[in-house]
């Protein structure tokens, strides 16, 4: 009886480190379905949005999200902002930008500028060197005020 008790303690210290210790991000990650983004890209390009998490508690201290496309849009570049509001001009803290052809690497927006508690929204603004532009939001996130 006490291997078998002995067995379980690596599977619950495990499962602790895996769902409650990650610094505060409550969820796995959140994505939002493929969407056309329009605005002058191909009717064929989709784009999807990540975060990391879908609730922030107050321990956590950075929203990390990227954009994926499905390999029919040629280069995107984008700049990326964590939403006041649904804004996508007016952001906690500085935008984050880039470019990718199929998956961009994670950014991080520090979460010391959210002062109180919020459900609030990832921006990218998505644009190419033909003249397209479109934006593209994450889901709803909610971020517990710092």
């Amino acid at each position: 009886m006490k291997k078998r008790h002995l067995f379980l303690l690596p599977i619950l210290i495990a499962s602790f480190m895996i769902f409650i210790a990650p610094g505060g991000k409550v969820e796995a990650a959140t994505y939002t379905s493929w969407q056309s983004p329009g605005g002058g890209f191909s009717s064929s390009c989709k784009v999807r949005l990540i975060t990391d998490a879908q609730t922030y508690t107050t321990r956590a201290t950075t929203v990390d999200a990227k954009l994926e496309q499905n390999g029919k849009c040629g280069r995107i570049d984008y700049d990326m902002i964590l939403s006041v509001g649904n804004s996508v001009s007016m952001g906690y803290g500085s935008s984050q930008s880039g470019y990718f052809s199929n998956s961009s690497p994670w950014k991080s927006f520090n979460l010391k500028h959210v002062k109180k508690t919020t459900t609030t929204t990832v921006v990218a603004s998505l644009y190419n060197n033909k003249g397209a532009y479109s934006n593209i939001w994450s889901k709803k996130i909610k971020i517990y005020g710092h």
